[in-house]
């Protein structure tokens, strides 16, 4: 944790450690996402609303062709509040079934992940009924490096 706001947000939008988390984000959570073979979802990206201009354009820029992306800008606030907030004007009510995962800029899915949801989702109806909030954790999965090498996965 930083001390102050700008701090924190030196750290974070250092060019060295945003070129690292964009080539991440491009090659990892990016293609997960495009190559969804269940195009019916919505995957919102949360930045700030201090996010340097040079990098908010780039983000527009890689995720353009991608509808299924929708870029929120939120001001400075605790990442938990600041999630809950935009899920909450996603959906629009409380009334809607949404079934969420997580992803940093570093993270990715299988192809057919969306429609593995919506299969949980259609099996576990009657079960998920009794609660209003159920959540899983993916606690395991491969590791992946990048290096000029290529990915290494374990």
């Amino acid at each position: 944790m930083h001390e102050t706001v700008s701090e924190r947000e030196a750290y974070l939008f250092n060019p060295d450690r945003m070129e690292l988390r964009f080539r991440h984000f491009e090659t990892l959570t990016l293609p997960s996402i495009k190559g969804q073979k269940d195009p019916r979802f919505t995957f919102l990206i949360l930045v700030g609303t201090s996010l340097p201009k040079i990098y908010r354009d780039r983000l527009h820029d890689i995720t353009a062709a991608i509808p299924q992306v929708k870029i929120i800008a939120k001001p400075s606030m605790r990442q938990r509040r600041a999630a809950k907030e935009t899920i909450k004007a996603a959906l629009g009510d409380d009334k809607t079934e949404s079934i969420q995962w997580r992803l940093d800029d570093d993270d990715a899915v299988s192809v057919n992940f969306v429609r593995s949801i919506r299969w949980f989702a259609k099996h576990t109806a009657g079960m998920r009924r009794n609660w209003r909030n159920i959540a899983f954790e993916y606690n395991s999965g491969f590791s992946v490096s990048l290096s000029e090498r290529g990915i290494a996965a374990e």
